[in-house]
């Protein structure tokens, strides 16, 4: 997933599978964090998913963070079709970056 979009944060839209994940290895980061760290969340898992970038507190993609990750996205973009006229339209994976690059452009106008 990051290496496609750039970053670890996906949104249900985007991937809900993923999403589900995420959420339950907070959860479990949580009970690590209390001294109650669940057998299947191990230390290594810990340190590869933060090696990744993997943001522990992160819910979703907004703030200056989001416009961070949402330019790397579009970067992404670039390299892979060699444009930057992302549909507006969600994609197969549903990633929401057309609608973001059209924002950009309005706010620009502006």
């Amino acid at each position: 997933f990051k290496a496609e979009h750039g970053h670890c944060i996906p949104s249900a839209k985007e991937n809900n599978t993923l999403t589900e994940w995420f959420q339950r290895l907070r959860k479990w980061k949580e009970k690590a964090d209390s001294d109650n760290r669940p057998k299947h969340f191990t230390m290594r898992l810990q340190h590869h998913l933060e090696t990744l970038g993997f943001d522990w507190k992160r819910r979703s993609v907004k703030g200056d963070r989001g416009w961070e990750l949402r330019f790397e996205e579009l970067k992404i973009f670039k390299r892979k079709y060699g444009h930057v006229r992302v549909p507006t339209r969600p994609d197969k994976d549903g990633t929401e970056l057309g609608r973001w690059v059209t924002e950009q452009r309005k706010n620009r106008k502006a």
